[in-house]
């Protein structure tokens, strides 16, 4: 190929920047935004929604709708999106699941209350902002896929959290 034709690829297809898709400083605003969408793939609500951090798609995690016969459509999504290593906020639940192959773990939650701390499962109903130190950790477990090497990581991991598959 002739460099002026790499040179047209390349402007077409900008590189993507390395990082995280930006978060809004206040939990609520990301809930209500993806409270009523609908998943591309099953074209309704999803029940468990979950957002890829990584390009902001909306996906059913942990139901029948959109999985195949191995895997849920977190899993799917991961492989087609970041090539196996995915990273997902379920915001019913408001904690973020980390996915590589056979491998699944809870991180935590990047928003933490007024007081530091995070609110499993949304049950104390506190408002909850984002927390820049604990989201910027994330991504560099991201960044430098070090799922496999994080100690936190490794000791949370399952292949399948509560018996379902992400």
């Amino acid at each position: 190929r002739r460099s002026s034709d790499l040179n047209d690829m390349n402007s077409a297809f900008p590189p993507m920047p390395f990082s995280l898709i930006e978060l809004p400083h206040n939990y609520e605003d990301i809930y209500w935004e993806f409270s009523t969408a609908k998943c591309d793939k099953c074209k309704s609500v999803p029940t468990n929604p979950a957002i890829c951090l990584v390009c902001r798609t909306l996906v059913c995690a942990c139901t029948s709708c959109c999985r195949d016969i191995e895997y849920g459509e977190c899993t799917q999504h991961a492989e087609f999106c970041t090539g196996g290593m995915g990273i997902f906020l379920l915001t019913k639940i408001c904690s973020v699941v980390l996915l590589r192959g056979e491998r699944r773990t809870f991180w935590g939650s990047p928003y933490l209350d007024a007081h530091g701390e995070e609110d499993p499962q949304l049950r104390r109903g506190r408002p909850l902002f984002l927390s820049e130190p604990r989201y910027k950790e994330l991504e560099r477990l991201w960044v430098h896929q070090a799922m496999d090497h994080d100690s936190r990581v490794l000791e949370e991991e399952n292949s399948e959290l509560d018996g379902l598959l992400y």
